[in-house]
């Protein structure tokens, strides 16, 4: 009863009643990460995917955020023996234990792990993911050029970049091999520094680091650490330096920091999840997504800076040639010289 009370407090968002559903209609559960929602990120994506679902499919959803990573375990596995859902949605890799743990012990609820892979597959958990070292390849490709050239008012002449992500896990380390890739297929000569804050939300942190690499030559960095990212803008204002977004779209917060963002709409991967439970076809094989499905789009707009139009058409150019297989990007840190030395002048 005191987990059911717990649950029950997080909901924050919920569809139509019961009562209104016909038998065509299903509900789902979605377990946000402790970023929560306003995260402009995966958490504000989830609600999105939710919010179309019940318009355009009359689904019923319940809409929950943990406080703590500890409080996982208690979500979904009094969500799963509820017995009320169709669909229990994971929206990242932090969550992965618990769901696993909810799915052995209730083999016939279906979840839906959503921007990871579970270690262990099995027949009631799908996945959808993405060929993750494409997210950041792009904005690699453009901070490489950036940096070197007169478009940004602070921008220092040394070839230094740098890219802050949250944690050591592949959803978090294989866009940063991307990154890396994409700055050195641009400039093999560019430096790119890396730091790791840790966790998604430690804002302090996050700004520590991106001070840090202010402090060592790089005049852009790559925000990739959810709402611990808004620690880079602070850092940013104080180092005259600039920031990209990723999954967030930092234009519109900091229109004079930032010059791009790279958006990730995986809430059109969730709603398809959802309609393939409404109409039956739901399955347990694990669905990628990256460039050539629009999952990382760049964006410009919004932004009082000025990205030129021919580093724009080039990383686009170099972008083709990983979907059309010319270009085949490494997924860890330690294939990336190998790559940089087949591929980069």
């Amino acid at each position: 009863i005191l987990v059911l009370t717990i649950v029950m407090a997080g909901a924050v968002g919920c569809g139509k009643d019961e009562g209104d559903l016909d038998s065509s209609q299903i509900k789902v559960a979605l377990v946000h990460t402790i970023s929560g929602l306003g995260d402009k990120s995966i958490n504000d994506s989830g609600l999105i995917a939710l919010q179309r679902a019940e318009k355009e499919l009359g689904v019923s959803y319940t809409n929950v955020e943990p406080k703590e990573y500890s409080d996982y375990d208690a979500y979904f596995m009094e969500l799963a023996s509820s017995g009320e859902y169709d669909l229990i949605i994971a929206l990242g890799a932090e969550q992965e234990e618990a769901l696993m743990n909810a799915a052995k012990s209730f083999p016939e609820q279906k979840f839906s792990a959503n921007s990871f892979e579970v270690g262990e597959q099995m027949d009631n958990i799908s996945c959808q993911s993405a060929r993750w070292e494409e997210f950041l390849f792009t904005a690699g490709y453009l901070n490489s050029k950036l940096t070197t050239m007169d478009v940004l008012p602070n921008a220092n002449d040394q070839a230094v970049i740098g890219v802050i992500n949250a944690m050591e896990i592949p959803p978090q380390t294989r866009p940063v091999v991307g990154y890396i890739c994409g700055a050195k297929y641009a400039n093999s000569d560019v430096e790119v520094l890396t730091s790791t804050v840790g966790d998604f939300v430690d804002t302090n942190r996050a700004q520590e680091l991106a001070i840090a690499q202010y402090s060592k030559g790089a005049d852009i960095i790559q925000d990739f650490c959810g709402k611990a990212g808004y620690g880079l803008l602070n850092a940013a204002e104080l180092s005259k330096g600039y920031v990209t977004g990723a999954a967030t779209n930092l234009n519109e917060k900091e229109p004079d920091l930032v010059p791009f963002s790279t958006l990730n709409p995986i809430e059109n991967q969730i709603f398809d999840d959802i309609k393939a439970v409404q109409d039956g076809t739901w399955n347990s094989q694990t669905k990628y997504g990256g460039i050539e499905d629009g999952l990382f789009t760049m964006y410009y707009d919004d932004t009082n800076l000025t990205v030129p139009q021919e580093i724009i058409d080039e990383a686009n150019t170099a972008a083709d040639k990983i979907v059309s297989g010319e270009l085949v990007l490494p997924s860890t840190m330690e294939e990336i010289d190998k790559w940089v030395a087949e591929n980069c002048e």
